[in-house]
């Protein structure tokens, strides 16, 4: 019988190489953009349509707060992200909450949305 350190520290590992591998698979294209309109919509995560436009979304109810974030898709993903993460960085005192920095986001997630707002201006 293995002592209980060793069985509590096998499967600590177990778990620890399972999520790795995991996070290793890249989503599908169509689940990344999923998950991103998922986000994008979502009152405890993005809510990017609180006051966000974005034109070819379909969306009926949509913010004006902040601009339209189809003029910025030919902008590099790293602009996005940075405005996702914490836009106070490049904009002090902007009135987009850094979603990233407060975690209400994931960086998977940030990525996600991303890549719906590319999918959806086209």
């Amino acid at each position: 019988m293995m002592p209980i350190k060793l069985v509590i520290a096998l499967s600590c590992t177990a778990l620890l190489v399972t999520g790795m591998v995991a996070a290793d698979k890249e989503m599908s294209k169509d689940a990344k953009i999923k998950l991103g309109e998922a986000v994008y919509k979502d009152i405890s995560r993005g809510n990017c349509l609180a006051c966000h436009t974005l034109t070819g979304s379909g969306i009926e109810q949509e913010g004006n707060m902040g601009p339209n974030l189809a003029n910025f898709v030919g902008l590099p993903d790293e602009y996005f992200f940075n405005k996702i993460w914490d836009p106070n960085v490049d904009t002090p005192n902007s009135t987009m909450p850094p979603l990233g920095r407060n975690l209400r986001v994931t960086k998977d997630e940030i990525d996600a949305v991303i890549a719906y707002i590319r999918y959806t201006v086209k």
